[in-house]
Order: structure tokens, then C-alpha cells, then sequence
């Protein structure tokens, strides 16, 4: 090629380049259509410097190509587990109609057995020997039998035939019901959901049990009676009548109840029916856009939720898109939550600005915070003004919240059907619940599996009318940060207040979808601290694990007491405020400290709830020091779930990265916590681990910041290590407590839990070592043996040590 040729070629600089690639996007053209076309442009370019640019963007482009490939099998293999998912949701439709209209037939016809059985009485004076022309026991088996049989036929005489071929009838036609696919599948479904249902096959089952007692005794009377000479005697026998008397009065009581709760049970079935509607729509929905996403006319289309909805309830709503607003980041730390600096400009430069000369009390007006809030929004966010427009939208079309209402449970749910119902129970039956409003968060990455964590929730709404529920959905585009979530509710709840012209404070309660106990007053101990006190920021709850819990995996509950004691230490010791832990289902925040410090850190996905409590330490620390801030209320107690740390324990991952990077199993998620410590083979066992060395230890913990599943890593001696490491980083790098206070502390704490330890501050780790733990098997025994004597679902005798990793150091 000559040198005249190459200078006639056009000329294509690099922001042509740019130019034509940026269309292509703006097209929604896929990447191998971009490398055509700099594969052209490169061909017509000379300069050196421009055709390196191409030959850059090329490779970049054919990177994506692939991730693009991967990206589109990634979506294939989601749309198939949906269609799957759709397939067996509306076979379950089909089996609910089903059993719908069974259950309807028994009702009608249990309904007029029972006016004919309170009529029958056997005389148990006489036997079934003989039949006259009158009253007798034989004429009035025959009665009952044409009863139960339905029949209007005349019965042949009874010497020579079977008389209990309509009580045979009943049973058989009954029994085939209860032993059918449908009836078994819609109780192993659903039967956790709705008391309900459980009480209707626990009394279905009754019935059963009275009519095959009947059915028995009436074939032992048929037997003996073909040969009255022989069994005489025995027909005589009054014992007889008055089994048949036990069954009749057994049967008809449990058909009354039964059907005592007929109008409520097929009320229930229809909410079940139109829930599961609901949710067959939603998958749908999901299918659709998932398919539509490489769409080039719809590659950047929000998911749209507006069509008509199948469930017709106000207080369930469904965000229009799958936009999440915001893209997952966690800066410097790992957990996302911020540093100083980024700390201080959320505090002091962006608006509304902390101020401490500022009060708000429960009866001010904060609409000026509110507005102030949402008109700067949050500088983390990518797009506040849509995440803004979106919550704006449901807080429109949402019921307006009464005035009596001056706290709102925020709840976020991630598959939680099996104990969504129990938590909703547990918090509706405190006192001073008609002053709290619940504000339920149900979301998963577009393309999961859905449960029915919507059919539990509108089964409370059935016998909790009063109390409000405002329950969102959203699938979002991938799974987003915990602390994003929790601002998406607490924000909803701010611009629902705003919605219903109500602008007074309020103060938001956390929540989780799976809490098992809660005390009395935990909401009336919220509200006595937050009106008593107009300088309070936040308080702190109480949070429990089940007992049984705590003895079948004691190197857990050591962990969770090791926190505790250093949290109790430090309100009374060292520093009440940064003392105060904003733990998940056991804090709460006033609405207005909650918008100066602009909220939840979306990015956070473990530590959102300490993050408020970080920045309001911070925020506070030059406030004057004669006033509280921050409460703790240990009468405000509440038992939740440790199905995570239990799951993430038997999946060898150590107690301290629970919420760190760990993937709880769906499968473990459904199982219930009941269920893992029943089937736990190694129950009560300490596993110790100070027979590994300090190196070796080092060496796991290191190991584990790549992959957090390790051999050790359940021991006490490494967790206890990693417990050290957590507070060398608080005190060299946050400054919260001087060294000496640490000493002071940890001595203490290690006296409360029995643990006899040498730490040594060496560089660059300290070294944790345990030396012995005979007074902590002691303490751990003493609490077995006390809780034992009233806890009947505790069947261990005691707790013991692994030997094989423990040794007395001297």
C-alpha cells in the first residue's frame, strides 16, 4: 500500500469514534454490533494514536460480548425457574379450588348429620340380641345407619345383612378425602399459615377417629349377630350401647365445631385463593420483563406493576418498577458503613444540617426537616429523585394513617411464610399497639422464587382488623443492601405521614419478619421514654435468643454473651452513647434524628441499624452534656429468630460473619429453627479449639477473609480471637476506649462467662489465649439444670466439652 493511498483514506478521529459508539448505545444496540462497527471505522484510519483508541474500545467491547453472553444465560436460567415456579403455583390454584369445593360438599353434608345423630340415643339396659315391633337398640342402629348413609331406602331386615353399610359409607368417603394428594398438599402448605386450616384438619381428624370407632363397634355387633346362640351373652352386654353412645356424642360434638368454623375457614380459603392469584400475576410480570430485557426497544424499560391487581385490599401495595435507584457500593469497609470523613460531611454539609441546638419533642411539627429532606435528598443515592417519585406514588395510593398512630414498625421481609403470621401476632398483641402501625417491606431480586408471605399477612388482617398493615412489594433488579431497604421503608413512612396531614414527630421502631417472643410492654416502655424525654435520639431494646437455642449451641450463645457483657460494660463504665446498639428487631429512632442524619446508609448491608446509632454519637458529641440522648430499656424484650446464626454455624462459618458476606440457604430458610435444632446430631457440645496454635489460628482467620467457611472457625478459640481483633480495630483505629478501659473490660467479662485467658498486645494482633474453662462449663450446667425444671422442649442433660479441642495451659 503506498504512501498516496494511505493519505486519501478518510480520517476518523477518536470522539467520532465515541460519537458513533454512544449512538449505538443510545439505540440499544448489543455489543458485537459496536465491534462491527469499529471494526469498519478502524479499517478506514490511519493514524496510529486513533486506531490504538479503537483497537482499546474493541477489546473492551469483545470483554463485553462475553459478560453479555453470561449476562443472557444468567437471565435464561431465572426465566426457566419461574416458568417452573408458575407452573407449580398454578397447580397449587387448581388443588385450592379443589379442596375448596370438597370442603364446601363435607360442610353441607356433615350439616345435616348432625340434627339426625342428636337424635339417636341407644338404651344401655338392653343389648342388641333382639329386635321387636317397637323401640329398640337393633331398629335404632338401623336408623343411624340410614342417617349416615344418606339413603331413603328401605333397609332389609338386619338378621342377614350388614347394617353398617352407610356408617362404612361415611368413613370411606371421609377417609378418601383425608388421604388424598389434595388434602395432604394444602395442609403441608398451608396449615402453618392459617390457624384455621390447622384446626380443620386436627378436627377433621377427629371425626374420623369417632366414625371408626363407630364403624368397629357396629361390625362387632354384625359379626356377633350372625351367630346370636354364641354370642348372646356378649350382645347382651350394655357395654356396648354405651361405647356407641361415646362415639355418637364424640362424633357430634366434633362435627359442631367443625362447622362452627365453616365461615370463617372458606373466608380464609378465598383469601389464599386471591393471594395466590396475586402472586401468579406477579411471576408473570417477572417472566415478561426478565424476557424483554435484551430487548433493543426495551433494554432500559422499568418493570410496570400497574394493571389491575387480583387481591383487593388498600393496604397492599405493589411498587411500579424493579428500579432500584441506587448501585450497591461499600467504600473503605467491607460492611459499607462510613468513615470519619464521609461521616462528618453526612452531618454537617449536607441538608438538613445536625444541629444541636435544635430539639424536636413527640407533639412538634417537622415538616420543615421533612421537606429539607427530600428536596436535597441524599448525596449517596444515584437517582433520589426517582426513588423519591416512586415512594411518593405508594404513599399516595396508600390509606391515610389515623392521627392516633405516633409509631411505625418497619419491617423488612424476605421470605418469611413460615413465621410472618406469628411475628404480626407477637407485635399485635402489646399494649399500646392501637398507637403503632406496621410497615412491611416484602422484596427479592427479580427472577427469585416467591413464597406466601402475602397469604400470611392477609390472614392476620382477618382477625386483626384494626390493626393497620401497610404492606409494599417490590422485586428489584438485583438483591439490595439491607440498609437500603430499611430506608426505603422508614422513608415510605415518612412521606405516609406527610399523605395523611399528619406532621407531627414520630419515631420508627425496627422489625424483623421472624420474631418468636416479645414482652408486654415493649411498645408502651417506646413510647413512656420518647414522650418522657424530649432530648432522646433513640433507645435500645433488649434482644433474646430461645433458650433452647442457647444449650444446643453453646459456643454461639458464649459469642452472643461476650457482646453483650462488653455493651453493658460500656453504658455504665466508658461511654453511654456509643454504647447504644440500634440493633435490627431492638431499636428505635425519633423521625426527627432520624432526618438529620439524612437515614439509613443505603450501601450498608450488615450494621445499618448501628450506623444511625454511630452518626447520632457523632452528631451529639458536642452537645451539651447534662442531657440524655440516648435510652437503653432492658424491660422492653424481644426473642427472635437465630435460624442465621445457626445456619451459617452448621455451614462451619463463624459467628462474627453472620451478616458479613455469608448467603443464607433458602432451603434452611424454610426449615425453621425448631426444625435445625431438632435434627442437630452434636447437641450441647463446646467446641473449644485452644488446642490450635496461636499461628494456625492467625492463619484462619486470614484464610476466611477470602472464603468465610473454615474448619475452625466455629471454635471458641477462634472466634474468641476474631472478638479481640474487632475491638483492636475500635480502639487503635476508632479511638472508642483506651487500652487500659479494654483491659478493665475484657477482665470482667471473661469473670462473668467463666473463661480463665492470657492477652498479650502484641504487633500487629493481639493474641487471645484461652487457658480454661471449668467454671464456664459449670455456669453453662447451673443454667441447663434451672431452665430444664420449666422448659419441656429441653431434653439435654448437660452440656459438655470436646475434649479432642480443649487442653488446661498453665
Amino acid at each position: 500500500m503506498d504512501n498516496q493511498t494511505e493519505i486519501n483514506r478518510p480520517q476518523v478521529n477518536a470522539d467520532m469514534v465515541l460519537h458513533r459508539i454512544s449512538q449505538s448505545a443510545d439505540q440499544s444496540s448489543n455489543a458485537s454490533k459496536v465491534v462491527n462497527l469499529l471494526l469498519s471505522i478502524l479499517e478506514r484510519t490511519s493514524d496510529n494514536r486513533k486506531r490504538q483508541v479503537i483497537i482499546n474500545s474493541i477489546d473492551s467491547l469483545k470483554n463485553m460480548i462475553q459478560k453479555e453472553d453470561i449476562e443472557k444465560g444468567n437471565i435464561k436460567k431465572q426465566v426457566d425457574n419461574l416458568h417452573q415456579e408458575l407452573a407449580e403455583k398454578r397447580k397449587l390454584l387448581d388443588i385450592l379450588y379443589k379442596n375448596r369445593e370438597t370442603i364446601a360438599r363435607i360442610f353441607s353434608e356433615l350439616e345435616s348429620f348432625i340434627p339426625e345423630i342428636q337424635n339417636i340415643r341407644f338404651d344401655e339396659h338392653t343389648g342388641f340380641g333382639w329386635k321387636g315391633d317397637g323401640y329398640d337398640n337393633v331398629t335404632e342402629i338401623e336408623k343411624l345407619d340410614k342417617t349416615l348413609s344418606q339413603s331413603s331406602d328401605r333397609y332389609p331386615e338386619i338378621s342377614n345383612k350388614s347394617f353398617n353399610e352407610g356408617i362404612s359409607r361415611l368413613h370411606s368417603s371421609l377417609s378418601e378425602y383425608y388421604t388424598s394428594g389434595y388434602f395432604n398438599q394444602i395442609k403441608n402448605i398451608f396449615a402453618d399459615l392459617s390457624r384455621d386450616l390447622e384446626l380443620f384438619f386436627s378436627r377433621y381428624k377427629s371425626i374420623l377417629d369417632s366414625l371408626s370407632s363407630l364403624k368397629h363397634i357396629s361390625e362387632e355387633i354384625i359379626f356377633k349377630r350372625r351367630d346370636i346362640q354364641k354370642y348372646s351373652s356378649d350382645l347382651q352386654d350394655p357395654d356396648l350401647a354405651r361405647k356407641i353412645n361415646l362415639s355418637l356424642k364424640e362424633l357430634a360434638l366434633h362435627m359442631e365445631s367443625l362447622i362452627s368454623s365453616k365461615t370463617k375457614l372458606i373466608n380464609e380459603l378465598d383469601i389464599i385463593t386471591d393471594s395466590l392469584k396475586q402472586i401468579i400475576g406477579g411471576l408473570e410480570q417477572d417472566i415478561s420483563y426478565l424476557k424483554s430485557i435484551n430487548s433493543s426497544k426495551t433494554m432500559n424499560r422499568i418493570m410496570g406493576r400497574s394493571g389491575k391487581p387480583k387481591l383487593i385490599e388498600p393496604y397492599y401495595l405493589e411498587a411500579r418498577t424493579a428500579e432500584t435507584f441506587f448501585r450497591p457500593k461499600y467504600g473503605s469497609d467491607s460492611t459499607g458503613v462510613f468513615d470519619r470523613k464521609e461521616s462528618h460531611n453526612r452531618l454537617f454539609n449536607q441538608v438538613p444540617i445536625f444541629d444541636n441546638n435544635q430539639m424536636y419533642s413527640m407533639n412538634d411539627d417537622i415538616s420543615v426537616l421533612m421537606n429539607l429532606y427530600f428536596r436535597y435528598g441524599d448525596l449517596i443515592m444515584d437517582d433520589f429523585k426517582g426513588y423519591y417519585e416512586e415512594l411518593l406514588d405508594l404513599a399516595k395510593r396508600s390509606p391515610k394513617l389515623d392521627p392516633s398512630i405516633r409509631g411505625i414498625l418497619a419491617i423488612p421481609v424476605y421470605m418469611e411464610e413460615k413465621s410472618i403470621l406469628k411475628t404480626l401476632e407477637n407485635y399485635g398483641s402489646c399494649r399500646d399497639f392501637d398507637k403503632i402501625a406496621i410497615v412491611l417491606l416484602e422484596n427479592l431480586p427479580l427472577g427469585a422464587k416467591r413464597d406466601f408471605t402475602l397469604t400470611g399477612v392477609q390472614l392476620f388482617r382477618v382477625n386483626h382488623p384494626n390493626v393497620k398493615v401497610y404492606h409494599l412489594f417490590k422485586a428489584f433488579k438485583e438483591r439490595m443492601p439491607i440498609g437500603y431497604l430499611r430506608k426505603y421503608i422508614a422513608d415510605y413512612a415518612l412521606l405516609l405521614k406527610q399523605q395523611s396531614g399528619d406532621t407531627r414527630n414520630f419515631f420508627i421502631v425496627g422489625g424483623d419478619g421472624d420474631c418468636i417472643d416479645i414482652s408486654p410492654d415493649f411498645f408502651s416502655e417506646i413510647i413512656d421514654s420518647f414522650f418522657g424525654n424530649p432530648n432522646l435520639d433513640a433507645v435500645e431494646m433488649q434482644m433474646n435468643f430461645p433458650i433452647e437455642y442457647r444449650i444446643v449451641y453453646p459456643n454461639l450463645w458464649v459469642m452472643h454473651r461476650a457482646f453483650d457483657f462488653a455493651w453493658a460494660y460500656m453504658r455504665h463504665k466508658v461511654n453511654p452513647n456509643q454504647a447504644i446498639r440500634m440493633y435490627g428487631p431492638a431499636s428505635a429512632i425519633k423521625s426527627s434524628s432520624y432526618l438529620m442524619i439524612k437515614g439509613f446508609n443505603p450501601r450498608t448491608r450488615l450494621c445499618e441499624d448501628l450506623q444511625l446509632s454511630w452518626l447520632l454519637d457523632e452528631g451529639r458529641r458536642s452537645a451539651p452534656s447534662d442531657r440524655v440522648y440516648f435510652s437503653y430499656l432492658p424491660k422492653a424484650n424481644i426473642v427472635t429468630n437465630p435460624r442465621r446464626a445457626i445456619s451459617s454455624y452448621l455451614s462451619n462459618v463463624s459467628f462474627l460473619d453472620i451478616y458479613e458476606k455469608f448467603e443464607e440457604k433458602d432451603s434452611i430458610r424454610s426449615l425453621g429453627w425448631e426444625k435445625l435444632i431438632e435434627d442437630e446430631s452434636i447437641k450441647g457440645v463446646l467446641n473449644v479449639g485452644n488446642t490450635f496454635t496461636p499461628e494456625y489460628i492467625r492463619e484462619a482467620i486470614e484464610h476466611t477473609n477470602q472464603n468465610l467457611s473454615h474448619e475452625i472457625a466455629t471454635t471458641l478459640a477462634y472466634n474468641m480471637q476474631r472478638y479481640v481483633d474487632w475491638w483492636q480495630y475500635k480502639i487503635e483505629k476508632r479511638g472508642w476506649m483506651t487500652q487500659s478501659d479494654f483491659e478493665k473490660m475484657i477482665s470482667r467479662i471473661m469473670r462473668f462467662l467463666g473463661i480463665e485467658y492470657r492477652l498479650e498486645f502484641s504487633t500487629p494482633n493481639w493474641i487471645f489465649t484461652i487457658l480454661n474453662i471449668d467454671a464456664l462449663e459449670k455456669s453453662m450446667n447451673e443454667h441447663l439444670k434451672a431452665e430444664k425444671g420449666h422448659n419441656k422442649a429441653i431434653t439435654l442433660d448437660r452440656i459438655t466439652i470436646d475434649l479432642n479441642t480443649y487442653k488446661h495451659i498453665i
